[in-house]
């Protein structure tokens, strides 16, 4: 109780002006956190060029954090899209992919799950994901 009491002490002082949800509609913590710089990057792999010339976007709901799998992305050379376009080359699926799956289709974008973006990167074994 004395946490609560000492957090509820804290906002007294610093009176917020605004609250942010960390949750999404799906009760998902974190749902809108950014992918880091790569410089800012601290993941416990390899800065690689797998990717390179690729242009890589998340789509659907993923066992792992969006923000972590772009950082991996990012790590291994490629640029992030937030939507397909026509210099998009890969498309990275999760449960519900929505329209994004299929206007990858249409364009005839690369299409992987989450678990084939992270073999194809050698790292299904590791734990950088917790």
């Amino acid at each position: 109780m004395s946490d609560t009491e000492n957090l509820f002490k804290i906002l007294k002082i610093l009176k917020p002006k605004f609250w942010k949800p960390l949750l999404n509609s799906n009760n998902r913590m974190f749902c809108n956190i950014k992918p880091r710089v790569l410089e800012d990057i601290d993941l416990n792999i390899e800065t690689t060029s797998i990717l390179k010339d690729e242009v890589v976007c998340f789509s659907g709901q993923s066992e792992y954090p969006r923000n972590t799998m772009q950082e991996i992305a990012i790590k291994n050379g490629a640029k992030l899209s937030s939507n397909i376009t026509k210099k998009t080359t890969i498309l990275v699926v999760g449960l519900n992919p929505g329209s994004k799956l299929n206007r990858a289709k249409e364009k005839g974008i690369s299409i992987i799950t989450d678990h084939d973006f992270l073999e194809m990167l050698s790292l299904s074994d590791i734990d950088v994901l917790n």
